[in-house]
């Protein structure tokens, strides 16, 4: 009965000890939870913005958007100057073959 009882006050001792190590562990993952919360809503509303004032400037997401404008106008220039550079080049040698036939 000794060593039982023994044996219940060491379970108990331990059982407690398990115990106060899961919830310090808890805590701890709780406040990284509400850190990580707070990190991720300052990086969207640094990302994403609807409202336009003088002072702010555009977010990063708003810069991306429009140099992904900016690069597809400069490629639709890009292929209309090629096309007339291929014209010019075809126009070129039209004229050196038509010159050559009358040489």
């Amino acid at each position: 009965m000794s060593a039982s009882e023994s044996n219940v006050v060491e379970f108990l001792r331990q059982t407690r000890q398990n115990l106060r190590t899961e919830l310090e562990a808890a805590q701890n993952l709780s406040l990284l939870r509400h850190s990580l919360n707070d990190e991720l809503s300052y990086l969207k509303d640094d990302l994403v913005s609807l409202n336009y004032d003088e002072v702010r400037e555009p977010s990063l997401l708003e810069d991306l958007e429009t140099l992904q404008r900016n690069l597809k106008e400069l490629t639709s220039v890009k292929q209309y100057i090629q096309v007339i550079e291929h014209g010019l080049q075809l126009r070129c040698m039209l004229f050196v073959s038509t010159a050559a036939f009358f040489f």
